[in-house]
């Protein structure tokens, strides 16, 4: 049979067509597989681990104002995705401080464990004009022209006291949040509409200082060890736990395998027992395991941190 021209230009590229593939290969393997880590980071004000919380008292500014209050503290709480504020306001619930020690008062008060509890004092609401110097762009000779030139701005405040309680514990007591809202004169809504939009944003800066932040980490597995491969392909298809019960068996049979111990403590720092994934991480580093070894260890110690402030231990 005879070979067309075609056919020898195949025959002349297929090496640079199996080099390819096998570096393609090779390059495959170099992918480094991460464990995604989620956990949660303390609050600037801490208030309690539980996502439980129920206003029980609001008091002070007119009746729209306190509505206004209790609306954004269920609403803003619900997108910012950690408490779940209920409004408990119809139930007869008081609290007090005596002797440093919260004081309950209400009839068969029921509370779920470790619920926090909110009241909000509107302390005080004002509403004034500022002159300030802004940029515009203008037209000039029909081209377009940044300007500096002074507006009115009509500013609407809102001073909001908080106090936080659960039922052995005192978090804050008549803490004070400010809130502001500005706008052009010429634009300014009525004054009503400025207290309330100045309430909002004290709720809101209420809750960005007590509200805990969800943090997602990707902490890198080392594949390095041949012996792992059927593991590792458990943890490709996220199946975490499956692949640490693996593991443990794993470091029973090979006791000095560094990577081992390190994939354990990657899946144990992800089912969140930081304690016992940190003895896994010592005993890799311990067995002279790669430099992010250490890294990854520090890294779950700052989540072990951050859960202890949570749990106020």
């Amino acid at each position: 049979m005879s070979i067309k021209r075609n056919d020898y230009s195949l025959i002349a590229i297929y090496p640079f067509v199996l080099a390819f593939c096998v570096l393609s290969s090779s390059c495959a393997s170099l992918i480094p597989v991460k464990v995604t880590i989620n956990s949660v980071e303390p609050a600037k004000i801490h208030i309690g681990e539980s996502p439980d919380a129920s206003i029980v008292g609001v008091s002070g500014g007119r009746r729209n104002l306190q509505d206004v209050l209790v609306e954004e503290l269920i609403n803003q709480s619900r997108s910012k995705g950690f408490y779940t504020i209920k409004n408990r306001l119809g139930e007869g619930i008081r609290f007090d401080v005596q002797d440093d020690q919260p004081i309950l008062t209400g009839k068969e008060i029921e509370l779920g464990e470790n619920e926090i509890l909110i009241s909000g004092l509107i302390v005080e609401t004002d509403m004034y004009n500022e002159e300030k110097e802004v940029k515009k762009t203008v037209k000039k000779d029909g081209k377009n022209v940044t300007v500096k030139v002074n507006v009115t701005f009509t500013i609407g405040e809102a001073v909001v006291a908080f106090s936080v309680i659960s039922m052995d514990r005192i978090y804050m007591m008549e803490r004070e949040f400010d809130g502001k809202y500005e706008v052009e004169k010429s634009k300014a809504p009525s004054r009503n509409e400025m207290y309330e939009l100045a309430v909002k944003n004290a709720v809101s800066n209420f809750l960005k200082d007590v509200t805990p932040s969800n943090i997602r980490a990707q902490v890198k597995i080392d594949k390095s060890d041949k012996g792992q491969e059927s593991i590792i392909g458990v943890i490709k298809k996220g199946n975490i736990e499956e692949a640490r019960k693996m593991l443990v068996e794993y470091v029973v049979n090979f006791p000095n395998s560094a990577s081992g111990y390190y994939n354990l403590a990657v899946l144990t720092d992800a089912t969140g027992n930081y304690e016992e994934a940190l003895l896994h991480y010592n005993k890799a580093i311990s067995l002279g395991g790669e430099n992010y070894y250490v890294q990854s260890k520090s890294e779950c110690m700052k989540r072990l941190a951050n859960k202890n402030v949570l749990q106020g231990s």
